[in-house]
């Protein structure tokens, strides 16, 4: 009975702090339309001096078409392996270096883009992180529907000079294995404040398929699935109110504060970029199931 006592009076201590916490983050600036942008509204704005368009992806690809003006930030460096875990969300110096190499400017609109919504999320995710905070907005459709439309487009290197990118990280985006723990009991014990949401396919959630490198199957106790697929429909991202639908219908309470994982980070920051679309506080777990599933003091569900 004392330790029943303890262990709850240790769990609403928790709760209180990271309620404290979440509170204290800055509140979310560019909600909804803002952090999405439609094809037509970047070719009316495409020469406008406080907007910057980044394709986010490979350079031989970005060679032979891109958006016309686009700047270019290879995918893969914005991910380090650290720890034995892959895709991990570089340091500041790293992407101080790679965002001011790239030509991106301290201030201003940067409008992200990539031949596949992954690549593009997970950099909105990144920008987000080095303090670019509501500055940041993602071409829907990618760049699929802006080629398909026969907007402008021209081949050859990024259209950029250097500059010195200023990183100020908030660190709060990025939840690490400990707090996570935490995380994971405030979420069973208080599902209206705590939400934690699982992006991958449903046969990695429930352990059918375990996935690549994952010798647990199954996923972290008190999670729900939101596979990073179901947000978008042909190509594009589902309208506000069938996403806020579809999260609701996946357990996910309206007053809850979010943390979304998947294998490696990557596909969680789908589910990332529709929350904070819809206006919601939301955090990344980076190290994800790869982590949690090879740590040796942790508990996965079926």
């Amino acid at each position: 009975m004392r330790r029943s006592l303890v262990l709850c009076f240790a769990a609403l201590f928790l709760i209180t702090s990271i309620a404290s916490a979440a509170n204290a983050l800055p509140a979310s600036r560019g909600t909804g339309k803002e952090l999405l942008v439609s094809t037509a509204w970047l070719e009316q704005h495409l020469r406008d001096a406080n907007v910057t368009v980044v394709e986010i992806g490979d350079p031989q690809n970005f060679a032979e078409s891109h958006i016309a003006g686009a700047r270019f930030v290879a995918a893969k460096d914005l991910v380090v392996k650290r720890d034995g875990i892959a895709n991990e969300v570089p340091d500041a110096a790293t992407l101080a270096k790679v965002f001011g190499e790239a030509g991106l400017p301290d201030r201003g609109r940067i409008v992200i883009y990539a031949r596949e919504l992954i690549p593009a999320t997970r950099a909105f995710f990144t920008l987000e992180y080095a303090g670019r905070r509501g500055d940041c907005a993602l071409l829907d459709g990618m760049f699929a529907k802006w080629s398909a439309e026969k907007r402008p487009v021209e081949g050859g290197p990024p259209a950029s000079a250097a500059a010195t990118f200023t990183v100020h990280v908030d660190p709060g985006l990025v939840v690490a294995l400990a707090p996570m723990k935490i995380l994971v009991a405030a979420a069973a014990l208080s599902p209206s404040q705590f939400a934690v949401v699982d992006a991958r396919p449903a046969v990695n959630f429930d352990g059918t398929e375990p996935g690549e490198d994952i010798t647990r199957g199954g996923h972290i106790p008190s999670a729900v699935n939101v596979p990073h697929s179901a947000n978008t429909a042909g190509g594009v991202f589902r309208p506000a109110g069938e996403l806020a639908t579809l999260y609701r219908k996946a357990g996910v309470a309206d007053s809850a504060t979010v943390i979304t994982y998947c294998r490696t980070g990557m596909q969680a920051s789908v589910d990332y970029f529709a929350l904070r679309y819809l206006g919601r506080t939301v955090h990344l777990y980076d190290g994800s199931y790869s982590e949690w599933s090879a740590a040796a003091d942790t508990q996965v569900a079926k």
